[in-house]
């Protein structure tokens, strides 16, 4: 994967702004033409939806490559998630779920995974959270398929107080997406957002090893602070990827 230029941005960056027309923009503005769409940029559970909005971001330039972080219902309508999928041209889709309903769950979209040919991603939210270890996402892929892996957040992959690049090793072929995510830590353990590489993730590091992978799915950037104005920090992150990219990490 060439991090010049296959690197997308997270939709919820983008969470204060509705309008997908809007938001393609916000994008370009970036530097880029990739998003991974999120909730606040459309319902993806409602079909009457999904064409305005790839519309959208089709007329601005701006390729969806992903969709999620989506909370599997174990419904009928979690297969609107794999339509809308397929109607946008992309293969990944980030998921997590609650315990008591997740497994029925997975096991249903595992099989809409096979028949739309997608790629599910299990999201690792930090150490509070039931999928955000990696003990417990081992147990889970240990039950599923090659289609299901993890979408690895760097940023809360640190907050469980675990190592982002032995995620690599310790995942290998089950990377379906990243997610580059920055924190600042406090001395009580509080964190903040930061421009990636400016926090506790050792951005060269990550990258340089996540390069040596066949990795081929969604890389996007994650910045969350800034909400009201997230496109300045969000052009320092791409150029902080860039930088690396043009060192030789691609």
């Amino acid at each position: 994967m060439n991090y010049y230029t296959e690197l997308g941005v997270k939709g919820f960056c983008f969470r204060a702004f509705p309008d997908n027309a809007v938001v393609a923009n916000m994008v370009k503005s970036c530097g880029l033409d990739r998003i991974d769409l999120s909730g606040p940029q459309l319902d993806f559970r409602n079909p009457s939806l999904h064409a305005p909005a790839i519309r959208a971001y089709a007329e601005a330039g701006v390729k969806i490559v992903g969709i999620g972080v989506v909370g599997l219902s174990g419904g009928v309508d979690d297969e609107e998630l794999f339509r809308f999928c397929r109607s946008a041209g992309c293969r990944t889709i980030s998921i997590n779920g609650e315990p008591g309903t997740f497994y029925e769950a997975l096991k249903q979209a595992e099989a809409w995974a096979g028949k739309y040919d997608m790629r599910l991603a299990i999201h690792n939210h930090g150490g509070n959270h039931w999928l955000g270890n990696s003990q417990m996402l081992r147990h889970v892929l240990s039950r599923c398929g090659e289609r299901v892996g993890i979408c690895l957040d760097t940023a809360w992959c640190l907050q469980a107080s675990e190592n982002p690049m032995e995620w690599l090793d310790i995942f290998a072929g089950r990377v379906h997406a990243v997610h580059f995510k920055d924190f600042v830590f406090d001395r009580r353990g509080g964190h903040r957002d930061a421009v990636i590489g400016d926090g506790a993730l050792d951005l060269p590091a990550f990258v340089e090893r996540l390069r040596s992978r066949e990795f081929d799915g969604p890389a996007v950037i994650e910045y969350e602070g800034d909400v009201n104005d997230p496109v300045p920090a969000l052009c320092q992150c791409v150029a902080r990827m860039r930088n690396l990219s043009l060192k030789g990490a691609h």
